[in-house]
């Protein structure tokens, strides 16, 4: 059932310009569930590169930082219209390697690009572009931000109906869903929870929906997710870190990661999509999309 707000996210949605492919085809604007379900991620500024991505990657400003390898699981991702690699910018530094026979649209220049079986649709100058590649008039990328922003400040204004239970050096999410199956988490103090404990356990008590509102600026976050529970819960949560401006992820995290205004840093795997101001990856990024249904 559409909410109210479900309707207006997807005015503002449809009212974002389509992405042009090449000369002739537009991708159709996205909700934010087809966003968080069609990319591994997507970054509205810059991103300094440094692992895999086995999903679809958008980029509003330009790609750069080490070698990377795009789109490595392509049987994996939902059906799309938008490429493998998406950049508004340029693409430069180490070696950026698309897989899986994928497209890449670049609005800017773009050096040392190998293009394993798609083709490269370049705006701007190009060097050392290896396989298939075309230059094109314009590629007009569309900008997801106000719709995610959006998206992540309705989340913030769901009313909690689960807690956290700490015990030692663990917090055990302890989900109490209501009559749809979904739970609603805050924490209220995102800094000092994180900095407070090392281990995450979770409580599903049915719950096939958790949305997990993160309050706070900066944060360092590596904890341990027990038991396996990390992949169990990885499609069917997002963490919503609402205000953070800055998050660090040290160790494997699970689930969509959803921080409109940050920069996000990670060291180890992030298991989900990640919706981010900013990013620089020294850690791969794995599919894991959100599969559950829309909590608004």
């Amino acid at each position: 059932m559409l909410t109210a707000k479900g309707i207006r996210l997807g005015f503002v949605s449809a009212a974002l310009a389509a992405l042009s492919l090449g000369t002739s085809t537009q991708a159709a604007p996205l909700t934010p569930l087809e966003i968080l379900d069609q990319f591994n991620v997507v970054v509205f500024g810059s991103m300094d590169a440094g692992s895999d991505v086995q999903g679809r990657t958008l980029v509003g400003g330009s790609l750069g930082g080490n070698s990377a390898t795009f789109y490595t699981r392509p049987n994996q991702v939902s059906s799309s219209e938008y490429g493998a690699l998406t950049v508004g910018g340029s693409v430069g530094g180490g070696w950026k390697n698309i897989n899986g026979n994928g497209n890449a649209y670049i609005a800017g220049a773009a050096t040392n690009m190998n293009m394993n079986g798609g083709t490269a649709y370049i705006a701007g100058a190009s060097a050392n572009v290896n396989g298939k590649k075309q230059t094109v008039g314009s590629v007009a990328v569309p900008s997801f931000k106000a719709t995610m922003t959006d998206f992540s400040e309705d989340l913030s204004d769901l009313v909690a109906n689960s807690a956290v239970a700490k015990t030692g050096n663990k917090a055990t999410f302890v989900a109490t869903p209501n009559a749809n199956g979904q739970a609603f988490f805050d924490i209220t103090d995102g800094k000092t929870f994180f900095n407070s404990i090392g281990e995450i356990d979770f409580a599903l008590n049915g719950a096939d929906t958790l949305i997990i509102n993160v309050a706070g600026l900066e944060m360092t976050i590596a904890e341990n997710f027990l038991g396996g529970i990390g992949m169990t819960i990885a499609p069917i949560t997002i963490w919503n870190f609402f205000e953070a401006t800055d998050l660090v992820f040290n160790n494997a995290f699970f689930g969509t990661v959803l921080a409109p205004n940050a920069k996000v840093t990670n060291y180890n795997q992030i298991n989900g999509t990640l919706v981010a101001n900013s990013f620089t990856q020294r850690g791969a990024v794995q599919l894991a999309a959100y599969q559950a249904d829309d909590p608004l």
